[in-house]
């Protein structure tokens, strides 16, 4: 070690000298210091020269791995004696570190462990005591009129369906359970097989039953994942009644970065409690069976110890949601939202496959001719789908400068292409190449598959607790990728269509990122810009040029977008000139003189930045939190990451704070309007309405007027819209 060195430890041992050679010169020398004082006598020049040069590291890494025998002890081996683990103590530390796999370790912990638990977020104190033989089946008309008793004099009331599958939008309702207290809960089963449950309660006896609790204004309706339990309940002809409360939810907002908020990995943190899992009830994947055949006895301990803990885990992290002062933002914005949300993926959207059709033969069409054309510019065929062999036409055929490389070789990712654009027309190629067939693949393909056979309809699924910015995402499909600007793009838009009769309203926010950057800095240049209205990306580049408005090219215009946007998403000289495709230097110059026009942003972005180091986190306009530890770390590449977050969530997560509150506003004046308007889709900044056609123009001029004003600031933010028969013309 003292010779060949450890990376791992930071031992630096003799440069150039290897384990093997190590071993060698101590067979023949013996120890270091006998090695260092013949070193004149190593026959071989090279590892003579090095030991020389190297003998005082030797010497360090000697001392480094060398274990000091007479450091000071001061315990007897009595006091190092292993009597098990503190569970309790355990428990807080892998808490602390996020260890989320071994809260888990039945190893560690007993699957039913009563202890008195606090979460890391101080939310509090909570009786974990689980009593599954507390849990009633209710099978008969009077049993049931018993529970709903106790329901009209509880507070709160936790529901949690059990269905026959994972899609809220087709999935059967088997049971559902209800819990008003700790250990107070029961389960009703619907649907399941005859072997499974031998009787069962009518639907509508239980839907007539529960429509005083669900709508009643007197009773705090909590679901974990409230969203799949509304729209499977509304599905089955319940009472479409507001959620009010979610732990999914509320842990989310205490722990934005957090990947995991479901119930049992919430349960093990906060109550340091195991459920049963869904695997334990219906088998592991390849030999599961439905819900539907479960035993009534295993099918109520399960279902109602989930509601039990759902309403155990929405009280206790209420109190750490009012610590952090995220608890107005739970209950006026996300809370609402999820009932906004779960009515919009009822509804979904019309697509029309016929148009996707056309447009696949048409992209097709195009991905043979790009490949053709850049066979013809590489002067050779390759697979343009292998990375390996475009890697080997870019930089070893056409002698194009590398950009990037990885464990496996040279990146051909989109990134690189686009720096290779200006060198080699080839790039662009392959850049729309790739483009046509993600296109293809995830639209034309998949989504004639995703229309609801008995709607007809395509129904996304909105994703609440996934950005740690706040903004909303969607999945099967994922609208927010769909291109806007391109043909292509535009040409599946168009098979977004509203039904006879109607009319879709496409209603756009207008650079409200830009607009709130302009209202929290009060920079007086980009204040008078959005005052008169101008083309903000021309005024900047005026500024930065300095030159008049006619003379402003289109490059200087896009340097100067790029120069706007990228500042959302704290992007630096070396950033810019990769993306601009600019000396360094010059990059740098550029932001100099923005700056030094904008210095209002300046001034911000300084001040926000220290206020993030201070406090270790930033906020919202509306108190949206994100943590930011990394703002302290040692690596340079986490500490710069957290910096760029620092400046770029305070305006992305207040602009996705404002299109949830136009999204609650707007559900609310239709719903109060009309039967037969509906929110239907939420791109980006974007929303989309399905409206019969005599009502378009007059619900277009409304809620542009909701959106542009309805967030409660000092901010008069631009909205556009457009009405048409499909999203693509409407937009």
């Amino acid at each position: 070690l003292a010779l060949a060195g450890d990376s791992s430890d930071n031992v630096p041992g003799v440069l150039g000298i290897g384990k093997k050679t190590a071993a060698d010169l101590i067979n023949e020398f013996g120890p270091l210091e006998q090695i260092i004082r013949l070193a004149p006598l190593i026959k071989q020049k090279s590892r003579r020269e090095k030991i020389m040069a190297g003998q005082n590291l030797a010497i360090l890494s000697k001392q480094l791995v060398t274990i000091d025998t007479k450091a000071p002890i001061d315990c007897t081996m009595a006091d190092l004696r292993y009597f098990g683990i503190d569970q309790e103590k355990t428990r807080q530390l892998f808490l602390e570190l996020d260890f989320n796999r071994l809260l888990h370790d039945t190893a560690l912990f007993s699957k039913t462990s009563a202890a008195t638990h606090t979460d890391n977020a101080a939310v509090g104190q909570h009786d974990v005591h689980v009593d599954r033989k507390a849990y009633r089946p209710i099978t008969h008309p009077r049993a049931f009129a018993e529970i709903l008793d106790q329901l009209r004099r509880a507070r709160k009331v936790a529901i949690d369906t059990e269905t026959d599958g994972l899609d809220s939008t087709t999935a059967n309702l088997v049971g559902l359970a209800l819990a008003w207290g700790k250990n107070h809960a029961c389960y009703i089963p619907l649907a399941h097989s005859h072997h499974a449950a031998e009787e069962q309660l009518d639907l509508a006896t239980v839907r007539k039953g529960l429509k005083e609790i669900l709508s009643g204004s007197d009773k705090v309706i909590v679901a974990q994942n409230a969203k799949f339990d509304h729209k499977v309940l509304v599905r089955h002809g319940f009472v479409d009644f507001a959620i009010g409360g979610d732990p999914m939810l509320a842990s989310y907002l205490l722990h934005q970065d957090q990947e995991r908020h479901n119930l049992d990995d919430l349960s093990v943190k906060y109550l340091g409690h195991q459920p049963i899992t869904f695997e334990e009830v219906c088998g592991p994947k390849k030999s599961r069976i439905s819900f539907a055949d479960v035993s009534l006895a295993v099918a109520t301990e399960y279902a109602a110890e989930d509601a039990d803990i759902a309403l155990r885990l929405e009280e206790l992290l209420l109190n750490g949601l009012e610590q952090q002062a995220l608890d107005k933002l739970y209950f006026t914005l996300e809370l609402p939202l999820e009932g906004v949300l779960s009515r919009m993926e009822l509804t979904g959207v019309k697509v029309d496959a016929q148009v996707l059709q056309a447009v696949g033969r048409e992209l097709k069409t195009r991905l043979l001719e790009l490949e053709s054309s850049a066979h013809n510019l590489a002067g050779i065929g390759f697979n343009l789908a292998s990375p390996k062999q475009t890697a080997e036409i870019l930089f070893d055929k056409l002698g194009l400068p590398v950009a990037k490389k990885t464990k496996t070789g040279y990146s051909t990712d989109s990134s690189v292409l686009e720096r290779l654009a200006p060198f080699h027309p080839i790039a662009r190629v392959l850049l729309e190449h790739r483009m046509c067939a993600k296109l293809i693949n995830t639209y034309i393909e998949t989504l004639p598959m995703l229309i609801n056979t008995a709607t007809g309809r395509l129904h996304t699924n909105y994703n609440q607790f996934v950005t740690a910015t706040g903004r909303l995402s969607s999945s099967d499909p994922n609208l927010q990728n769909i291109p806007a600007r391109t043909r292509e793009g535009r040409r599946i838009r168009q098979a977004f269509i509203a039904r006879p009769g109607h009319k879709l309203i496409s209603l756009d926010y207008s650079q409200v990122e830009l607009r709130l950057l302009a209202f929290v800095t009060q920079d007086p240049v980009l204040l008078d810009s959005f005052a008169k209205d101008e083309d903000v990306h021309q005024r900047t580049a005026q500024e930065i040029f300095e030159i008049d408005s006619a003379q402003v090219t289109k490059e200087q215009r896009d340097a100067a977008k790029t120069i706007n946007f990228g500042l959302l998403y704290g992007m630096g000289a070396q950033r810019l000139s990769q993306t601009l495709g600019l000396p360094r230097k010059s990059a740098q110059d550029y932001l100099d003189k923005y700056f030094a026009k904008y210095a209002g942003i300046l001034r911000w972005k300084n001040e926000a930045l220290a206020d993030a180091r201070r406090k270790g986190e930033v906020r919202t306009l509306f108190g949206r939190k994100r943590s930011l530890p990394e703002l302290s770390s040692r690596n340079a590449m986490e500490q710069a990451r957290a910096e760029r977050m620092a400046i770029n969530t305070p305006i992305q997560g207040t602009a996705a704070d404002i299109i949830k509150m136009a999204m609650i506003e707007t559900d609310t004046y239709l719903r109060t309007l009309s039967q037969e308007a509906h929110l239907i889709m939420q791109v980006h900044d974007e929303l989309i309405i399905e409206a019969p056609m005599e009502l378009a123009n007059e619900l277009a001029i409304s809620i542009a007027k909701i959106m542009s004003q309805g967030h409660g600031l000092d901010l008069n933010l631009k909205v556009d819209y457009g009405i048409a028969d499909n999203w693509a013309d409407a937009h």
